[in-house]
């Protein structure tokens, strides 16, 4: 008698609870403290003031759009050669965004995102390095963006010694962080993590396990001649981050004209880098940041002597222009999976079947991995 099959494959993995839980009583307390707000401020005035808006909604978002252009041209720096037009890299990165602001926890879900819909076009090890290069990038912009509204906050308001204080110690603990990310990256970053997880007997599988820190170490290659080789590429990247992150003052500095509460740059340079850096650095749990943007805004304006019910808008304003873009990267991703799955061909859409240019651990076109990974 024959024994019946045993299956090797075993039973599918148990969904952690963990992350939703989270998830959802970060969403509870983001949306109790934003209807607390509202109604502090009161929603009649709240209203009225989205609704003054009128036409300088096309502004707001034509100023939101340079964002992601700006970004994506920080990001495009990162390749060489360049394997993806401009055009492309936006497309991918309204998608990677939209899924980060609907996920907790960062960005850990969007920039994974980015390496699958690059497949196409460059080797995993390729699209690993831009990503990690732009990541560290926008870092250092945010450090950089932090101190500038840190200054303009400190220059035209008689800020209490406590908050500067505060604000200081918080920028100088993420600058250091960010220091130690660059100086990291350039000694290798992926490999020795590598190296760890292989001594810690991490489960993988056993190609995966022998090719780990040759391919890691390739990569590093490529993280380390961006940050150490390549300046007018660095340069061209800080640009643009550094620009898209100042677009964001524009943006709130715009919106406060449209609400009748004019400020000057400067004063939206402040708010914005207090508001929105900070504030995504402290609560990252949250999706989307629920409420706690609003809170912020009606904490620092009240701290200056503007309106706090014109706060909740701005925020508000921000954050339907958020969901907005939210919107346009879903549809995105969308239109791709059903044009991948009716089999149509997607060589300039988000991704596309078929081997990916490169494949392996070196550069797409033959050349020197190092150039090519970063």
């Amino acid at each position: 008698m024959t024994a019946p099959p045993t299956s090797t494959t075993g039973p599918p993995p148990r969904r952690g609870w963990l992350a939703p839980l989270l998830k959802g009583l970060g969403l509870a307390l983001g949306i109790t403290l934003l209807v607390g707000l509202i109604r502090a401020a009161g929603p009649q005035k709240v209203l009225e003031y989205l609704t003054n808006l009128g036409g300088w909604w096309l502004l707001v978002l034509a100023v939101s759009a340079s964002w992601f252009v700006l970004n994506s041209l920080g990001w495009w720096f990162t390749f060489r050669p360049r394997i993806a037009p401009l055009g492309r890299l936006l497309r991918i990165h309204l998608v990677a965004e939209a899924v980060s602001n609907v996920t907790p926890f960062f960005a850990l879900g969007g920039e994974p995102l980015k390496l699958l819909l690059l497949r196409d076009r460059a080797s995993a090890g390729v699209a690993l390095a831009s990503v990690v290069n732009d990541n560290v990038v926008h870092v250092i912009t945010a450090v950089v963006f932090m101190l500038l509204g840190l200054a303009a906050g400190v220059f035209l308001y008689p800020l209490p010694p406590m908050v500067a204080l505060v604000l200081a110690g918080a920028i100088l603990l993420f600058g250091v962080g960010a220091g130690l990310l660059v100086w990291r990256g350039q000694r290798g970053l992926l490999a020795p993590l590598a190296r760890l997880a292989l001594r810690l007997r991490v489960p993988l599988p056993a190609r995966l396990a022998s090719e780990l820190v040759p391919r890691a170490t390739a990569v590093d290659q490529g993280i380390g001649a961006f940050l150490t080789q390549r300046r007018g590429d660095f340069a061209g990247c800080f640009a643009a981050h550094l620009g898209g992150r100042l677009m964001g003052a524009v943006e709130a500095w715009v919106v406060l004209q449209a609400l009748g509460t004019p400020v000057s740059l400067g004063t939206a340079l402040f708010l914005i880098a207090v508001m929105h850096v900070l504030v995504n650095l402290i609560f990252g749990v949250i999706p989307n940041q629920l409420g706690v943007q609003e809170g912020a805004a009606w904490l620092l304006f009240a701290s200056i002597g503007l309106d706090p019910s014109a706060a909740v808008a701005l925020a508000l304003v921000r954050r339907i222009r958020g969901f907005f873009w939210i919107g346009v990267g879903l549809l995105l991703l969308a239109i791709s999976r059903t044009g991948a799955g009716s089999g149509r061909p997607a060589r300039e859409g988000l991704a596309a079947p078929g081997p990916a240019a490169g494949s392996g651990t070196g550069p797409p076109s033959g050349g020197d991995p190092a150039a090519a990974a970063g």
